[in-house]
């Protein structure tokens, strides 16, 4: 099960995620940046491709 923290400030917010608990799962790739369409995004990925959780300057973060 992956949780999902978000924790309001004054000037924004910060958000923590822990993708899964399954210690046999392979360890995530670091955070990139990525731009498509002219909109760019980080975000965290899976070795064999995909990912978990994203953030743009929208400000909207995706959650899958």
């Amino acid at each position: 099960m992956c949780t999902l923290s978000f924790i309001p400030h004054t000037n924004g917010y910060a958000v923590g995620m822990n993708r899964d608990e399954l210690r046999s799962r392979s360890r995530a790739l670091a955070p990139r940046y990525f731009e498509c369409n002219g909109l760019a995004a980080v975000y965290p990925s899976e070795p064999l491709g995909g990912t978990w959780i994203a953030v743009n300057a929208m400000p909207s973060c995706l959650l899958s």
